[in-house]
């Protein structure tokens, strides 16, 4: 029998935890120790972590579109100016993203489509226009055309984490990923814009852990990278943090952490695989190690708040 008054604690604390930023990030700090602890003290955990481990590792050996790093891209550094230079295999010095023939297939060319759609200010009102939506779906029917997301699908419904329909399962890619929600603090949230596009939160950038975009916005003069730092991959890199400014809105970021070279098939697929575990996530490339953290939200805990990787 509950003890008086254990409904009106249960009452206020959710209460605190959906209005208050610094009550959420407890939460935030809560989950992740969960997903760090969980499988040191429990064996079905354990166990979790390892097939979770395994998925990852087929989903990276999967990865047919990836940008394989001294072969397709470089990370150079001068001055503390840094710089990202892309060629094609048919023209090595050409650094110009036209020539790029792995970002034009298709689902980077639906990937990069998205990355306009949303207001980077996270007070100003959003809409979910027609257009963005066929774009939205365009994008989901091009990922699951793919090996790499499809071993995904195959996994998580064989665990009973996603529907075993294609079309149930886009769906819920759909709500996890790409469906905006209304924040009691103001603005709006879409996990993908958050994961993958960054936006400003009063005055701050957040998110913003996706290299497609970093390139995009640097070739068009809109950051300024200010430095960089190898987190796995000391001889081809994997992972990497990077400090910039965005000069319009007078913003700094500092360590954004994001994969480097990996297709948006694989981000996605990897990613959702990792929330849906609910565990962090690791894989090996050669000797180095790649995690991948995913932290749920409070208020939407069937949507994760932040995706990014770890060295």
């Amino acid at each position: 029998m509950n003890r008086p008054g254990f409904q009106w604690r249960q009452i206020v604390t959710l209460f605190l935890l959906t209005t208050c930023p610094v009550f959420a990030g407890m939460y935030t700090l809560y989950d992740q120790a969960k997903q760090l602890v969980s499988p040191l003290t429990n064996e079905v955990s354990a166990q979790r972590v390892t097939n979770l481990s395994r998925l990852l590792q087929s989903l990276w050996e999967l990865d047919e579109n990836r940008l394989e790093s001294g072969r397709d891209f470089e990370i150079s550094a001068d001055n503390r100016k840094v710089w990202l230079k892309f060629w094609s295999n048919v023209k090595p010095t050409d650094f110009h993203v036209k020539n790029l023939t792995k970002m034009e297939k298709p689902t980077f060319k639906a990937f990069i489509k998205l990355l306009d759609n949303y207001k980077f200010r996270s007070d100003k009102t959003e809409y979910e226009k027609e257009k963005f939506v066929k774009e939205n779906w365009a994008f989901l029917n091009e990922v699951m055309k793919t090996k790499v997301m499809q071993a995904a699908h195959s996994y998580l419904a064989a665990q009973g984490l996603a529907p075993a329909s294609k079309e149930e399962f886009k769906a819920r890619l759909y709500e996890i990923w790409l469906r905006f929600d209304r924040s009691p603090n103001g603005g709006q949230f879409s996990t993908f814009e958050h994961v993958f596009v960054g936006e400003m939160v009063g005055g701050k950038v957040e998110g913003y852990h996706n290299w497609i975009h970093l390139y995009r916005q640097m070739r068009k003069g809109r950051i300024m990278i200010q430095d960089f730092e190898i987190k796995a991959g000391k001889n081809k890199p994997l992972v990497a943090a990077f400090s910039f400014t965005i000069p319009k809105w007078q913003a700094t970021k500092h360590g954004a952490l994001m994969l480097l070279g990996t297709s948006p098939e694989f981000e996605l697929a990897a990613y959702t695989s990792t929330f849906l575990m609910g565990l962090n996530g690791e894989f090996k490339v050669g000797r180095d190690s790649v995690r991948l953290i995913c932290v749920r939200a409070f208020r939407r805990q069937w949507r994760p708040k932040t995706c990014y990787p770890k060295g």
